[in-house]
């Protein structure tokens, strides 16, 4: 029994002979590197050397401790090789922090939804958008949507103390506000200020953008621009107030003695002397409007309505101006019945981008039903003109502009013909935004002998209807015509450029209407030998009379000086 025991191998113990015998020695641990940032208070927290945080942590775990030194002091070198793997699913917090910041001054200065750079979970962000960040950002999840709108509420306060701490510097201040309408009947109201910074450098700020709700009585508009006057303490430092010359814009500003001198906008009235002098629009009422007559009518009382509200000031402190502001509610009810057709020409027109150049339209080539009129191509000379010619030239104008841009045939056939030599498209002008007459005409005047080459292939065009082709066979220049509207664009060209030069936004512009002035009105009031021309000129002296000259002596003449 004995020999047995002792001859046993051992090999079914359950102990080895090495560890039976002879037992390792437990490895002596190594001083984790944290310690040179951290001291152990006790067997659960540390005291950060850097910032004298207390951390909690573990018994026998510093992984707290690391990751604190790690993410908060940026101790990159502290990461264990198994951060490496976590990594690739964690963005870097000091970079996340960065590149949500660029995403939010992204998202204010483009005007982007909230949610755009969310790459999952946002209802705003396209595929083409996740598909970017997650390849050129692996692991980066954007800014959600309540932290940009609770990061934009943080910098509007900031920018509105810090804009109220700048104006406290300031000691004279100019003022302009406007009011206007969108075509859904949204009615807006804006305030800037404007002043001079360092090295006489022209400042403008916008004080305040509100949609304006409920009537527009002078009085509610004056409560709100001195509600906006209180809160940038502005009371004593306004010099003058620039506003259009609707009824109700002039008797908020010009009756409180905080507004300063009421100015009204020269371009404003420049605008007005052009449209209403040499009738660049023709009156919708001799067109026929049976299709929309029901919504126009409306139109028109829910528009007169508007205009009582507007028409609060006083008769008796306005005896010049009243003739002006009659003009003005033709003005806006004219725009008005220009936004409730529902022209082929309108379709256009608002696909228009800033530069009027406007894209094609991939429209089936037919004619609408103002291009199916018969249109007479009365022959003028240059001794039987007459002002009223101009609307019926500036209307067949948009007709073939229309025509041409509707159909993809004459579009394409037009840029060749076009090409290299003439850039850029036929654009149609719009009621409301001024000059673009001016651009029409440059432009279809550049592109006449294209519409000659044109006219010329026509009858032998596929593709191109009967009726389109009989009614540009109509509507094609005849030479007095072309000379018309030559003559025309050299008068509105000069007028564009004066709402330029009084359009800058880096100098005082009021500090050259003087001189902007004085050449228009030289203009208008020179004599030549041309009757077309000198009608033109005679029909622009009455209306810039009314619309921009001031009475010698006035406030507004004597600011000019």
């Amino acid at each position: 029994m004995a020999s047995g025991i002792s001859h046993h191998d051992g090999t079914d113990s359950d102990i080895s002979n090495d560890e039976a015998d002879e037992p390792v020695p437990r490895k002596k641990r190594r001083i984790s590197n944290i310690h040179s940032y951290v001291d152990k208070i006790s067997n659960t927290e540390y005291l950060c050397n850097i910032c004298s945080k207390v951390i909690r942590c573990s018994v026998g775990s510093n992984g707290n401790v690391r990751r604190h030194l790690v993410n908060v002091h940026g101790l990159s070198e502290l990461k264990l090789k198994n951060d490496e793997i976590e990594s690739k699913n964690q963005f870097d917090p000091y970079r996340k922090a960065v590149l949500d910041e660029a995403a939010i001054n992204c998202i204010i200065t483009d005007s982007r939804p909230f949610g755009d750079f969310l790459k999952t979970g946002s209802v705003y962000t396209q595929d083409g958008m996740k598909k970017f960040l997650s390849t050129a950002l692996p692991g980066y999840v954007g800014p959600h949507e309540n932290t940009v709108r609770t990061t934009i509420k943080n910098l509007y306060s900031t920018k509105l103390s810090e804009l109220q701490e700048e104006l406290k510097q300031v000691h004279d201040v100019c003022l302009t506000a406007d009011l206007w309408r969108r075509p859904k009947q949204n009615h807006y109201l804006c305030v800037t200020v404007h002043y001079l910074g360092r090295n006489y450098r022209n400042i403008s700020k916008v004080l305040s953008f509100r949609r304006f709700h409920g009537r527009h009585l002078s009085t509610r508009i004056r409560r709100h621009l001195t509600r906006v006057v209180n809160r940038f303490e502005l009371q004593s430092k306004i010099v003058a107030f620039v506003t259009d010359n609707g009824s109700d814009m002039r008797a908020a500003t010009q009756r409180s003695k905080i507004f300063g001198i009421r100015l009204y906008c020269l371009c404003h009235g420049l605008n007005l002397t052009i449209k209403n002098g040499l009738h660049l629009w023709k009156d919708h009422k001799e067109q026929d409007t049976s299709t929309d007559s029901k919504g126009l009518q409306n139109n028109k009382e829910n528009h007169k309505s508007n205009v009582v509200e507007r028409d609060e000031a006083s008769n008796d402190e306005f005896n010049v101006g009243e003739q002006l502001n009659d003009e003005l509610v033709e003005d806006e009810e004219e725009e008005e019945r220009e936004l409730a057709f529902s022209s082929d020409e309108d379709e256009i027109n608002f696909d228009m981008e800033e530069d009027n150049e406007e894209a094609p339209r991939d429209d089936t080539d037919i004619v609408s039903s103002d291009e199916e009129m018969d249109i007479d191509n009365i022959p003028i000379d240059d001794n039987s003109f007459h002002v009223n010619n101009i609307g019926d030239i500036l209307q067949s104008c948009r007709k073939i502009i229309n025509i041409i841009n509707k159909s993809s045939i004459l579009y394409e056939l037009c840029q060749n013909l076009a090409r290299p030599t003439i850039k850029g498209h036929l654009s149609i002008d719009m009621r409301i935004r001024w000059n673009t007459t001016c651009t029409m005409l440059s432009k279809l005047i550049e592109y006449q002998l294209v519409l000659t080459q044109l006219m010329d292939k026509l009858p032998g065009i596929k593709g191109v209807s009967q009726m389109q082709k009989k009614v540009l066979v109509k509507l094609q220049f005849s030479n007095e015509q072309w000379e018309v509207a030559k003559i025309l664009n050299s008068a509105l060209s000069l007028f564009s450029e004066a709402s330029d030069m009084l359009s800058g936004s880096r100098y005082p512009s009021y500090a050259v209407a003087y001189l902007v002035i004085d050449s228009l009105r030289h203009y208008v009031r020179s004599i030549t030998t041309n009757h077309i021309e000198q009608t033109i000129k005679h029909e622009l002296n009455q209306t810039f009379d009314q619309y921009v000259n001031r009475p010698f002596g006035s406030p507004e003449h004597n600011l000019l000086l």
